[in-house]
């Protein structure tokens, strides 16, 4: 679910040029940060009592997803990525792993 903030007014009362909230991704942030990525061992998060969220009882429709879609030159880890020289295959290769 993303919230479009394009042309609203942020808190001074400026409208936004690109923005887009996703309330998804906020969500399962804060599960993670409750269940741990480590030894925690807490296996679910209940997130509870969101009036915000409205579930809807349909598939997305192409626009929907297309809105989620960001462009390379849009995308805030591109540089990173980019810049990193990408092999394929080996997913799993451990010989040149450091312990």
């Amino acid at each position: 679910m993303l919230d479009n903030y394009v042309g609203k007014a942020d808190i001074f009362g400026r409208p936004f040029q690109v923005s887009h909230s996703s309330v998804s991704g906020g969500l399962a942030a804060g599960a993670v940060v409750v269940m741990g990525e480590g030894s925690e061992q807490t296996p679910l998060a209940i997130i509870s009592d969101i009036p915000f969220v409205n579930f809807q009882q349909r598939n997305p429709s192409k626009n929907e997803l297309a809105e989620l879609r960001i462009s390379k030159d849009d995308d805030l880890f591109a540089p990173f990525l980019n810049s990193i020289r990408w092999e394929r295959g080996g997913g799993n290769n451990t010989k040149n792993r450091t312990s």
